[in-house]
């Protein structure tokens, strides 16, 4: 990788690097045979990649539980995810390949683009601190994150639980839809074995469900306990 190549990613990225040297490795696949490569930068920038996205989901998403944030950030810190970001970022132009894996026409392998990402954030990170190495990831990453609504799924969370403890689905019986047209009110009860347990009420079946699930949620213990002392 050039200088040339150096000043295009400056460019694309607003960054000005003060060690061109550790941007040049970032993008260097260890298949080129040049004595140096992207496996420890990759390593550090992956750390980096975590914790920034972790501490954005945190921020964003008050109301997720631990295993909620944990999914929702294996959304986007995977190798397919990265790998288009590294494409939408160009980074492919500028990597510095071996010719085994330089195919005409073709955009080098997932798991390389994705790497090469990362190593890039680790170079970033390095040179220019955290401050810059988050506002890459927020550029590059995190503007699809930003678009997401972070509502937790209450009703897919109660019949995850109830499938793998009782064996079963969760049932919802509507109890009472009642009111004008225009503003009617729905009372829904959801059962697991034939035994209530949340009932919730709103505006149209679906929300009443939801709200429903989250009652049986915040009573879960006992429901458990109760369905297994049958």
């Amino acid at each position: 990788m050039g200088p040339q190549n150096i000043d295009v990613l400056e460019e694309r990225f607003g960054i000005r690097f003060k060690n061109r040297e550790l941007i040049k490795i970032a993008l260097t696949h260890s298949s080129a045979g040049l004595g140096i490569s992207n496996e420890r930068l990759e390593f550090l920038g992956d750390s980096v990649l975590q914790l920034v996205v972790s501490r954005h989901l945190y921020r964003r998403a008050p109301s997720l539980d631990e295993g909620e944030l944990t999914k929702l950030r294996a959304r986007f810190v995977n190798k397919n995810t990265l790998a288009q970001v590294a494409l939408r970022a160009h980074l492919d132009d500028l990597l510095t390949l071996g010719d085994s894996l330089k195919k005409p026409g073709e955009a080098p392998q997932l798991s390389i683009l994705a790497d090469a990402y990362e190593a890039l954030i680790g170079a970033i990170y390095l040179d220019r601190g955290m401050k810059m190495a988050q506002r890459f990831v927020r550029f590059t990453l995190l503007r699809e994150v930003s678009n997401i609504k972070f509502e937790r799924d209450f009703k897919s969370e109660l019949q995850e639980k109830v499938i793998k403890t009782f064996r079963c689905y969760p049932n919802y019986r509507l109890l009472k839809a009642d009111g004008p047209q225009h503003a009617k009110r729905f009372r829904v009860e959801v059962k697991v074995n034939g035994r209530g347990f949340g009932i919730g009420e709103g505006r149209s079946r679906k929300e009443a469900e939801k709200e429903a699930a989250k009652k049986a949620l915040l009573s879960w213990k006992s429901l458990k306990g109760r369905q297994q002392g049958r």
